[in-house]
């Protein structure tokens, strides 16, 4: 199931969005059913700060694999706006795909935390029959399929490091290049998913007390420094 988060503050073009993306995804994908999941906006006070929490939960627990995004929400201005929330989304997961939608593409281009190649302009967007449209539909599944792939192989490596980490009895005798890898890799994946304590981070904790902890962080920042 992919299932691809909405923003726009025009329930008329929400619409047309849902059935310019279904009407392509026969021809993209056979195997992957599509649903869509629509954020309300809401006029008051404190509201941009729940719907980056809910935004947050839905990436870290994949109730969402893309956001689509109007650039303007021009009825939430003063609020918050479209391009406010692709920066959220950026701090908190690079990777994330996030499309732009926006009748001034090229304005929304010169954003420097938008990527140029995820603004679309909406009313090509929009022409359901359209060759460009169908193209832009199919470069959000490509987008989709790669962060997804990226986001497991890292997913498995935390794993497998972890079970090297876990095959250890004694703190002592912890696998120090093992655990120097889980964080490098803990590091790469908080560009794929916003996360709380992670289970890399449960694990080190698990069979490393405090003052192994203290001993290993400055063993390390020896090492980065050789690197260097």
């Amino acid at each position: 199931m992919i299932t691809i988060g909405l923003i726009d503050d025009v329930s008329s073009e929400l619409d047309d969005i849902r059935v310019a993306i279904s009407e392509s995804w026969p021809e993209i994908s056979t195997d992957e059913l599509l649903d869509f999941k629509v954020y309300e906006l809401k006029r008051e006070e404190g509201f941009f700060e729940s719907l980056k929490e809910q935004i947050q939960i839905d990436i870290r627990e994949q109730a969402i694999c893309c956001l689509i995004v109007d650039y303007k929400l021009d009825s939430m201005r003063k609020l918050i706006s479209g391009s406010a929330i692709v920066d959220y989304v950026r701090q908190i997961a690079d990777k994330f795909p996030v499309i732009v939608l926006t009748n001034a593409p090229e304005a929304g281009k010169l954003d420097d935390y938008i990527d140029p190649d995820k603004v679309y302009p909406k009313k090509e967007f929009l022409r359901i029959d359209d060759e460009n449209s169908k193209e832009m539909v199919f470069r959000i599944f490509r987008n989709i399929n790669r962060y997804r792939k990226e986001r497991e192989q890292i997913e498995a490596k935390i794993n497998d490091s972890i079970s090297k980490i876990n095959e250890e009895s004694d703190s002592a005798d912890v696998n120090l290049q093992a655990v120097i890898e889980l964080v490098a890799l803990e590091g790469e994946y908080d560009d794929y998913c916003p996360t709380e304590q992670s289970k890399g981070e449960k694990a080190i904790e698990q069979h490393l007390d405090l003052e192994e902890l203290t001993k290993l962080i400055a063993e390390i920042r020896e090492l980065n420094k050789d690197i260097e």
